[in-house]
């Protein structure tokens, strides 16, 4: 520091001690006044409190309610995503003649069925003339004839509401649970069959082609076998008859049978699928005649009822039918 530095030191000391000496000591405010001022003060801070409280709610409340969207999203997620789950694909339509409806699950009334693709909780309807076939997810075959009403329940159970269904499992890929069809009269199942299922009223009726069948209700189960038709009532009436396996009771099966794809197949095979379907017994006259049928190839797709196929086919080869008694002879 140099000379001039302390000179200005000393003489701002100066000044300042010279304005301490003139100056006097601040008035005190009245008592009255600085009671004001501090309830002033207390009603500013309870404000200020009240309000910061109150924001705190307001945020609270906002934190609750988006905690609430949040849940009924979730929810409503959950819901969705479980509805979606529940739309499991059970069987596809193979062929239907006339009109058939479907009543989707949710939904009052029934529309025209428009898919190929039936879902878990359809409920399938048919009038006079219209008939359905498809094809269950393992692989059998169903049929539901004119006038009647099932629900698709699951993967193992289809509801028979009304008329007649009929089952065919002999390409069924999966066998070691017991297909079932529920109805108010009482329940069928099978595993590995052909049989055909009606509810007429309280009466149920079930005739089997192949296989046997179990059917119960409240009054205890029976076994109905290839052959034999069971009558079941909701008051414990049972009864069982012999029945022919082709005729007029099993025709409408063939109306709606899917077709038969020849291509990479046999004479031979076409006349088993043909004597599946319609219950009549396939003889061949000779061994020559059985050799023939097996080594004719055949190409191209027949969608026509399974007898009118046959007759057609047979035309163009050399080999011959003649149809008495449930038997098809099949000729050189």
């Amino acid at each position: 520091m140099n000379t001039t530095d302390k000179d200005y030191r000393y003489k701002d000391d100066e000044a300042l001690e010279a304005l301490f000496k003139h100056g006097s000591s601040r008035t005190r405010a009245p008592k009255e006044a600085e009671e004001e001022v501090r309830h002033a003060l207390h009603r500013q801070w309870t404000e200020q409190t009240r309000q910061r409280r109150r924001r705190k709610k307001v945020v609270n409340w906002a934190i609750a309610a988006s905690i609430i969207l949040a849940v009924f999203v979730v929810t409503n997620g959950a819901r969705n995503t479980l509805t979606d789950a529940q739309a499991i694909k059970l069987a596809t339509a193979e062929k239907t003649t006339g009109d058939v409806f479907v009543q989707k699950p949710g939904e009052r009334h029934s529309k025209k069925l428009a898919s190929a693709q039936l879902m878990a909780g359809d409920k399938l309807s048919t009038i006079e003339g219209s008939r359905i076939a498809f094809r269950w997810g393992n692989g059998e075959s169903i049929r539901l004839d004119q006038n009647s009403r099932i629900e698709l329940v699951s993967a193992a159970e289809i509801r028979l509401l009304s008329g007649k269904i009929y089952v065919d499992s002999a390409d069924a890929v999966i066998k070691e649970k017991a297909f079932r069809i529920r109805t108010s009269a009482g329940q069928v199942s099978h595993v590995g069959t052909q049989y055909m299922t009606e509810l007429a009223g309280d009466d149920l009726f079930v005739s089997v082609r192949v296989g046997e069948v179990s059917v119960g209700n409240s009054h205890g189960a029976l076994i109905a076998r290839k052959g034999q038709r069971l009558k079941l009532s909701t008051d414990g009436q049972r009864l069982v008859t012999n029945i022919p396996l082709y005729g007029e009771d099993w025709q409408w099966t063939e109306q709606v049978a899917p077709g038969f794809n020849m291509d990479g197949h046999s004479l031979k095979e076409l006349l088993d699928w043909v004597g599946r379907e319609t219950g009549l017994q396939i003889e061949y006259g000779s061994a020559e005649s059985k050799i023939a049928a097996a080594q004719t190839q055949l190409f191209g797709q027949v969608d026509l009822e399974p007898l009118r196929a046959m007759e057609l086919v047979l035309q163009t080869s050399d080999l011959t039918h003649v149809l008495k008694d449930g038997v098809i002879l099949v000729s050189l």
